[in-house]
């Protein structure tokens, strides 16, 4: 067993497990995390406000179904880099909205999200290496 492969396999499980309670826990309060949300954009007026509610309402779909896609290791890849993506624009808006302790916690898993990318070469145990 390659110790690196199995690092990999954890980390990328872990962080699959943080974006699934996250994006869980955010439909749940739904109305709360989108008045925190838009309070945030709303200061830092980087967005048009006819994108408020399509980028707040699809912030936790999008964290719950990556969360399931990083588990299955499905499409790890791109589900990495959309992740990535995302994570580095809220953290962005948290920035900007004065929101620094929140923003720095972002800041770590998008940080911990770019080192599985730049490893994906020992991405062995997914479904990736399955369907091909």
């Amino acid at each position: 067993m390659n110790r690196k492969k199995l690092g990999y396999f954890i980390i990328r499980i872990m962080v699959g497990l943080i974006l699934i309670i996250q994006g869980f826990e955010n439909l749940l309060n739904l109305n709360c995390f989108e008045m925190q949300a838009i309070e945030n954009i709303l200061k830092t007026k980087i967005l048009p406000s006819n994108w408020f509610y399509d980028f707040v309402v699809g912030i936790p779909f999008m964290e719950f179904l990556s969360g399931l896609l990083l588990i299955a290791g499905f499409f790890t890849k791109f589900v990495l880099k959309a992740s990535h993506y995302i994570i580095m624009l809220v953290s962005l808006v948290l920035i900007l909205g004065h929101d620094l302790e929140t923003a720095f916690l972002y800041i770590i898993l998008a940080t911990v999200i770019f080192f599985l990318l730049i490893k994906i070469q020992y991405n062995k145990w997914s479904l990736d290496n399955r369907v091909v």
